[in-house]
């Protein structure tokens, strides 16, 4: 999908990924001998990520559907009917799924590749970006979050919202 909406992916994931890399402190921040981070930063990487997830989801992601390319938003309908004929319950998941897994996670998990950014962004960045993918894929999926405050609100603030974004990306008949 890399030619097919490059434009839109870079409208809409661009903002986020540089804000991500935007703290140049981070790149200077050393890493402990190991490799690993303490269980602080993690959570604050997760919240971070959590934060940035929002902030791409209302400055871009929602108003974004008359961008979606024609044929993403065919497939995107063709893929609602045909999981439809055996699991209708799960139709609407399975737009999220494709869209987000197949389309907008890749994307911000290698950013230089999909073309967002000219160079990879530094490991920090990576990890809130990483931590954005996870929370946006949960969301697509409609999986609960864990006990963090955050992260509920953010759930419940957002599942109602993204599948709605499903339902107008994938309603109609294909064009």
């Amino acid at each position: 999908f890399r030619t097919l909406g490059q434009d839109y992916l870079v409208s809409v994931l661009r903002p986020a990924v540089l804000c991500a890399m935007g703290d140049k402190e981070d790149e200077n921040k050393e890493e402990n001998d190991t490799g690993e981070e303490d269980e602080n930063e993690e959570t604050a990487v997760r919240e971070e990520g959590v934060n940035l997830c929002q902030r791409m989801l209302a400055e871009g992601v929602y108003g974004s559907c008359e961008r979606v390319p024609r044929l993403l938003r065919a497939v995107l309908r063709s893929v609602r009917a045909t999981v439809a004929l055996r699991f209708p319950q799960q139709a609407l998941l399975s737009v999220g799924a494709f869209f987000v897994l197949r389309y907008l996670a890749p994307a911000l998990l290698a950013p230089a590749l999909a073309g967002l950014v000219a160079a990879d962004p530094p490991p920090r960045a990576l990890r809130r970006l990483r931590a954005a993918s996870a929370a946006l894929q949960k969301l697509a999926n409609g999986v609960a979050p864990g006990p963090r405050p955050a992260e509920q609100a953010f759930f419940a603030r957002n599942h109602p919202l993204i599948l709605e974004l499903f339902d107008t990306l994938s309603a109609g008949a294909p064009a």
